[in-house]
């Protein structure tokens, strides 16, 4: 599971750890969050618990076919929200946990440059998502980087190092 604030690169690192494995010859898939809550529920961001559900089934069914990795990507800040995705497998795969924080100033600057982007490219949404983040009250990661400074290339190199290996 990749998870962070908004622009902190978690569905491209999600994605590129995916490929990177699969250049490995391992068998490999991302899963966003975000994207399963835009294709189920439109714009919903109510029913985001219900994505998570969903994604869980996903990644099941991935495990059950063979696939050795499945990244997850999400806004899943929280122990409710990290213990709701895991609910959703009949049996726990391992898990790793990674954390990319990014400084609220970075993450505009990253949400104003990503043409993809729409409610997010709006300092005010950035800055009252970052408002309802409790740190303190963040899980325990497996891995913890914070991405201010460094290349996406950077990150997903740490964060494959441990998990790749």
């Amino acid at each position: 599971m990749v998870t962070g604030p908004i622009a902190s690169g978690k569905t491209t690192v999600a994605f590129r750890l995916a490929a990177l494995a699969r250049e490995r010859g391992a068998r490999a898939a991302a899963i966003d969050i975000d994207l399963v809550v835009e294709m189920i529920m439109g714009k919903d961001w109510a029913r985001v618990s219900v994505a998570r559900e969903i994604t869980s089934g996903i990644a099941e069914t991935l495990f059950a076919d063979g696939v050795e990795f499945v990244f997850v990507a999400g806004t899943s800040l929280s122990y409710g929200e990290r213990d709701q995705l895991l609910r959703g497998f009949a049996i726990q795969p391992p898990a790793i946990f990674v954390l990319l924080r990014v400084s609220l100033e970075e993450s505009i600057q990253r949400a104003q440059a990503d043409p993809e982007r729409v409610s997010t490219k709006d300092p005010a949404v950035v800055a009252k998502h970052y408002e309802r983040i409790h740190w303190d009250e963040v899980p325990q990661q497996d891995i913890d980087i914070d991405t201010d400074g460094l290349s996406l290339d950077e990150v997903v190199a740490a964060v494959a190092e441990q998990v790749l290996g």
